[in-house]
């Protein structure tokens, strides 16, 4: 028989791997002219000219593997998985090609076959690289896309089961073998092919060829070709791999043909066997979750009247499973489960669409915007669509609900209780399919048993899968506008559920969960019902997508209000809003806080409920840094209501500040002295009894002995904050606290914490004093130990500071023709030689030194040959002998700059850097050749251009952490190139090594020495 097996199934129509269609050249997008007209062209054609540009290399290859016979090389195959990889995001991409990727690969996968038979080891050894192809199709693209080009003929129903019996008999030893040489891939195209050829329009005792007469099968027993489908498709159930999934596919295809009554029976029978039999047994985890997903698939394809019979025992299995061991340890069997139990409460109901069910006027989003621009309005017809027919009330009132729905509903809701989200979100799933066949009466009682989640009591788990199942009902039209008053506030709730647990907070799922609530009522609800729902959440959806700490939570919440505003028709300022609150403006936290939400509060309606959430939430948050941007983005909201700001908020934050919580306090210390701050540059005038109140707060706080204890150190920088804003902002200080607050802040100056120090304040103020010539060298030997220190706040906020006095140019440094850079030159110098040999100034300094010309600091001006001539001194004689690792590495460097100038000295800095080449240190003649490495590319006079390439060659291919004496052999090479002497340094190499023999060291690997590598790394 050559009947095809699916009337369904397309008709091959070409056996070689082109496109179909006029694909493009590998030139067309290169030539304007063939490039076609994008918009009016078919979707196709659009796709191939602009997306898989690796269409000819991968056309290619399948030419080459046809060619040969299905003999592919291994790199081929590769080849075009990395390909077809790239487009796992973007499957559809690859589909107009599909066709002509899989029909040649399943034709010569068919015709090995028949050709070899499945007797000969060679067939697999053939088609597996072909499978890995095909399933790599599968996993970008889907299985249902790729199946459609398998062949399909009924004659190959025996051969794709002789097929996978021979994959079957072929075990390995691991997973990870078992993907490595593809015969995972082959098993699963096999039960894919299988899965289509099944579906023949023929009983299929007629195909099995094992059978000579139609009466030799007694009518008992199952087709011997169907009972090794099963077999097989048995043991594939307790796989880890995919081939659990799809073996389960096949058998609902298979099971639920209208011939296959008695081998359905028999597989239920297994079934229970195997499920009320379950054991702790791993496998048996893995059997029971295949069993079950099966069961999923069998009831969800199967016919109503033949499955309805077994829904008595599917229950009672699915009910004794969910309350064993195997499922509290398995949130995948606990999915399979619920969706086991909804799809038999789906079979014990009969089927119908509810006359109450509620519909928006039109599915066409520019229809509803029409209507809303006209001024029509919906309430008449909408209500005339909600309105329940009398009639059917009665009879649905009448309906008989099977108990054992009412126990699948109870697991369902205990469900969205689940721990993981996968079971809440299958529970929520049932949830509105069971609901959408049920009265109006019990569809209420259902909407009010997920309410009851929201209660105070219920953990996060409860709040996320009832606003999954309110997401639910709303997106199937089961959750009318008269529940709203019930809805509405517990999810304006959940748009903000929080909870603090230790040093971190819960609930960013139920936040995002709650905006998917919003966006179903967008999508679901017309404009007259939404328009005042609409005014109670759009506050609220723009504070989470402005203020919320998650981005997945900004985005969710601003996906939810831009459904709402282009759906719901006109918006006050929505169109604006949307723009502005854009997926990638709200990626960066800072950005939000302080652009986006600034820009959205413009508008009154926002405005206080923005601080409001400032005020209320964020600067009480558990997170430092979150609390100091939320004082931040409260300051730039004074603009717009300085009269709210100076009054309400003011006196909201001020008790703050002596609050018990050290969260609360903290961020109403920030918050008021930003406040104030703020005001004062606008212009506002304070009242006398705020000022007061200001002026209150650090004495009060000292009063508290709030520095005390946990949380004194992050009170002690925030007071010094806020000192700093009401200084600024003149508030009015009476002698005593002036006195008072100047006590705080030595205090704070000395604390050994340099956060408490506040260097962002303190050191612009102090590099001023670079310039007075009697402070100068003092004032450098302190700040060099600063910004070459290891605490990197501190470094970084010196440095900016140090660079910051030099590019000031209000800055007058009193002497005549001398600019700052060089009067500082000059200091630092004079540092390097009073502390010489003294680590603790040098190294800092050399480090200062090393940053300052990683700015361009002495490197961009001429006149500095002094400079650059006695850091060479000061810089060759500190090095000399040290052991010091991070002092080595920053002389190196400093080198390294000085060469790289076009100027006399760099000469001499570059002899002593190549003298480092020889170093004992590897790390040193490593990071040395790097240096020199560079200096090359930037300064071509220190080497003669016919030997440039020479030398960087041999710095490139030398390994310079090797052997001590190839190292000084290269090095030797290349002082050669440059025309330098190497005398001197051999001789005091060989009188290093001198020394070092005379002292019987061993070795010279500077790893044996633990103070090495700890020094080395900066500690």
């Amino acid at each position: 028989m050559e009947e095809t097996a699916a009337a369904a199934a397309p008709v091959p129509n070409a056996a070689t791997p082109e496109p179909a269609g006029d694909a493009p050249s590998g030139d067309a997008s290169a030539d304007p002219a063939a490039v076609g007209d994008d918009e009016h062209d078919s979707k196709e054609v659009v796709l191939r000219r602009y997306f898989l540009q690796e269409w000819e290399l991968v056309s290619a290859i399948l030419r080459r593997i046809v060619a040969a016979g299905g003999d592919a090389e291994p790199a081929d195959v590769h080849k075009i998985r990395s390909i077809m990889d790239k487009y796992q995001e973007e499957g559809q991409l690859l589909e107009p090609y599909l066709e002509n990727i899989v029909l040649p690969l399943m034709s010569l996968v068919r015709s090995k076959t028949m050709e070899l038979g499945t007797g000969t080891d060679e067939l697999l050894d053939i088609i597996k690289p072909l499978c890995i192809i095909i399933y790599t199709l599968v996993t970008v693209c889907g299985y249902k896309s790729v199946i459609k080009f398998f062949p399909h003929q009924v004659s190959d129903l025996e051969l794709g089961v002789a097929l996978l019996e021979k994959c079957h008999t072929i075990s390995s030893v691991t997973a990870l073998r078992q993907e490595s040489t593809g015969e995972m891939e082959t098993k699963c195209v096999v039960l894919l092919w299988l899965y289509i050829l099944v579906l023949i329009p023929f009983d299929i005792s007629t195909v099995d060829t094992s059978i000579a007469t139609a009466d030799s099968v007694d009518g008992a027993e199952v087709v011997p070709l169907v009972t090794r489908i099963l077999n097989i498709c048995k043991d594939y159930l307790s796989s880890s791999g995919p081939m659990r999934r799809i073996s389960g596919l096949l058998l609902a295809r298979l099971l639920t043909r209208p011939d296959m009554a008695k081998a359905f029976s028999s597989f239920m029978e297994w079934a229970n066997e195997m499920l009320l039999s379950v054991t702790d047994d791993f496998v048996d985890q893995f059997r029971s979750i295949g069993i079950v997903e099966a069961l999923v698939s069998i009831f969800k394809i199967g016919n109503r009247r033949a499955l309805y019979d077994t829904v008595s025992g599917a229950w009672n299995d699915c009910s004794v499973v969910m309350k064993t061991n195997v499922s509290a340890r398995s949130p995948l069997l606990r999915k399979f489960l619920v969706k086991l139990a909804q799809r038999i409460a789906l079979i014990s109901l009969p089927p119908r669409s509810p006359s109450w069910r509620y519909k928006s006027i039109s599915n066409s989003l520019g229809a509803n915007l029409s209507s809303s621009t006209t001024g029509e309005a919906y309430s008449s017809e909408s209500s005339e669509q909600v309105n329940i027919d009398q009639t059917d009330v009665c009879l649905l009132e009448d309906m008989d609900v099977p108990e054992i729905v009412e126990e699948i509903i109870d697991l369902l809701l205990t469900g969205l209780r689940d721990s993981d989200t996968i079971v809440r979100w299958s529970s929520a799933k049932g949830i509105g399919r069971i609901t959408a066949r049920l009265t109006p009466a019990l569809s209420e009682e259902v909407i009010s048993s997920i309410l009851q989640l929201f209660s105070p009591g219920e953990g996060d788990g409860s709040w996320h899968g009832g606003c999954l199942a309110l997401a639910e009902l709303a997106r199937r039209g089961l959750l009318l506008p008269s529940s709203f008053p019930d809805v509405i506030p517990v999810i304006i709730k959940a748009l903000h559920y929080d909870v603090r647990r230790g040093p971190h907070s819960i609930g960013s799922h139920v936040r995002d969960a709650a905006a998917y609530v919003c966006w179903a009522f967008g999508r679901a609800y017309t404009n007259c019902d939404m328009k005042a729902v609409l005014e109670q959440l759009a506050p609220h959806l723009l504070t989470v997508a402005c203020y919320d700490r998650e981005v997945n939570c900004r985005r969710a919440a601003s996906a939810a209000f831009q459904e709402n505003v282009g759906r719901q028709g006109t918006f006050p300022h929505g169109i604006d809003i949307v723009n502005t609150t854009d997926y990638f403006a709200l990626a960066s936290r800072s950005n939000s806080y302080l652009n986006v939400a600034v820009s959205v509060a413009q508008y009154k309606k926002y405005l206080y409920p923005f601080a409001d959430e400032l005020l209320c939430n964020k600067i009480t948050h558990w997170e430092k840094s979150l609390r100091e941007l939320a004082a931040q983005a409260l300051s730039l909201l004074v603009q717009y209501d300085m009269d709210y700001f100076g009054g309400h908020a003011l006196e909201k934050l001020v008790p703050c500040t002596l609050s018990s919580d050290l969260c609360t306090r903290h961020g109403a210390t920030l918050a008021a002295g930003e406040v104030a701050l703020r005001l004062y540059q606008l212009g506002f005038t304070f009242s006398t009894d705020m000022q007061k109140a200001l002026s209150g707060i650090v004495p009060a706080i000292e009063k508290a002995r709030l520095y005390r204890g946990k949380g004194g150190e992050i009170m002690r920088s925030a007071v010094s904050r806020f000192i700093s804003c009401i200084s600024i902002a003149g508030i009015s200080l009476n002698e005593k606290i002036k006195k008072s607050l100047l006590e705080t802040l030595n205090d704070n100056l000395r604390h050994p914490n340099a956060q408490i120090q506040v260097p962002t304040v303190s050191y612009p103020r102090l590099v001023k004093l670079l310039q007075v010539s009697c402070y100068s060298k003092s004032v450098l030997s302190g700040l060099v130990i600063s910004t070459g220190g290891l605490q990197e706040s501190l470094k970084k906020a010196s440095t900016s500071a140090l660079v910051g006095y030099l590019e000031d140019s209000d800055i007058n440094t009193n002497c005549e023709g001398k600019s700052r850079e060089h009067l500082l030159s000059c200091d630092l110098l004079w540092v390097l030689q009073c502390y010489q040999k003294c680590d603790r100034v040098i190294t800092p300094t050399l480090k200062t030194i090393e940053a300052l010309f990683s700015k361009k600091v002495f490197l961009t001006r001429e006149g500095y040959s002094e400079f650059y001539s006695g850091l060479v001194d000061s810089v060759g004689s500190e090095l000399k002998g040290s052991k010091d690792f991070t002092k080595l590495c920053a002389g190196l460097s400093i080198l390294g700059y000085i060469s790289s100038q076009l100027d006399g000295t760099c000469t001499k800095a570059f002899t002593q850097l190549l003298t480092f080449l020889g170093h004992r240190y590897p790390k040193i003649r490593k990071a040395a050749a790097d240096q020199v490495y560079l200096v090359l590319l930037q300064n071509d006079d220190l080497i003669p251009s016919e030997n440039m390439d020479k030398a960087q060659e041999l710095l490139a291919e030398t390994c310079w952490e090797g052997d001590l004496e190839e190292a000084r052999r290269k090095r030797s090479q290349i002082n050669k190139m440059a025309g330098f002497s190497v005398a001197t340094s051999l001789k005091s190499e060989n009188q290093e090594t001198r020394i070092t023999d005379a002292r019987n060291i061993v070795t010279t690997d500077e790893n044996k020495s633990y103070s090495s590598l700890v020094d080395f790394s900066g500690y």
